[in-house]
């Protein structure tokens, strides 16, 4: 399987959705500030995840903090 690109680029909704999880916030908080489901923004956390090859919260914003 190939690796995703070193620094992957997000699209503005995926950057509306790491700089909401950054804060802390639930995906309850993070869906109900932007309009979305709690499932799409599980969804769409799940993506970025794949995009930066990480597994979860804390990897990216290591990953996003260097």
């Amino acid at each position: 399987m190939d690796k995703p690109p070193r620094n992957p680029t997000l699209t503005p909704r995926e950057r509306t959705i790491v700089e909401a999880m950054m804060t802390a916030a639930a995906n309850k908080t993070i869906a109900a500030r932007l309009g979305m489901t709690e499932q799409s923004v599980k969804n769409r956390l799940t993506a970025i995840y794949r995009k930066f090859d990480v597994s979860n919260r804390l990897e990216l914003v290591i990953r996003l903090m260097k």
